[in-house]
């Protein structure tokens, strides 16, 4: 069916001439610095800065890690309060970021591991972690990828909800980097 002339003539040149549309494409995410670049690819480790434990976690991440390759190991860290654990935190699906944030308090409740083009959470990224280590944690953590999902969430999700009543907070991040902000 043709189209009258005085709504080609409002619609403007473009549809009359069956051009696409010259509007930009919708952002479904947020843009994301240069994080993941092809230099450096390596998944970043998203933590909560103000938990204790989450921060002895990453130390033995920081002393552990496997890399013979580079010298700045398989994982980067960020707080999940930094600029950077914003951006990829609000990049997750919508299941993976409601394990990840409380949507009531908006407190940080699990651990993210992003990758470039794939994230875990929860009791999966600790594995993924596991498997980025050297030595007994390594090899534990390959002995955990065989325990059911249906044992290791609960067990993770009991350990998150009493991590600051057990371990305690501390009012600033141990890892914060500047140039990621």
């Amino acid at each position: 069916m043709p189209r009258p002339r005085l709504l080609v003539a409002a619609l403007g040149c473009a549809t009359a001439l069956r051009l696409p549309w010259r509007r930009p494409a919708p952002q479904l995410l947020p843009p994301v610095p240069q994080i993941f670049t092809p230099d450096d690819s390596r998944p970043v480790v998203l933590f909560d800065g103000e938990c204790n434990l989450c921060n002895r976690g990453v130390n033995l991440l920081l002393d552990r890690d496997r890399c013979d390759d580079d010298e700045r190991g398989n994982l980067r860290v960020a707080a999940l309060q930094s600029g950077v654990g914003r951006t990829l935190c609000a990049r997750l699906p919508p299941d993976q970021y409601a394990k990840a944030v409380d949507a009531e308090t908006g407190a940080y409740k699990s651990i993210v591991v992003q990758g470039a083009r794939e994230a875990w959470v929860g009791s999966a990224a600790v594995l993924k972690i596991g498997r980025q280590l050297r030595g007994p944690l390594g090899w534990l953590a390959a002995l955990g990828s065989f325990v059911p999902r249906l044992v290791l969430d609960p067990a993770y999700g009991f350990v998150s909800r009493r991590r600051k009543l057990w371990f305690g907070e501390s009012d600033q991040c141990r890892v914060w980097d500047d140039d990621w902000e």
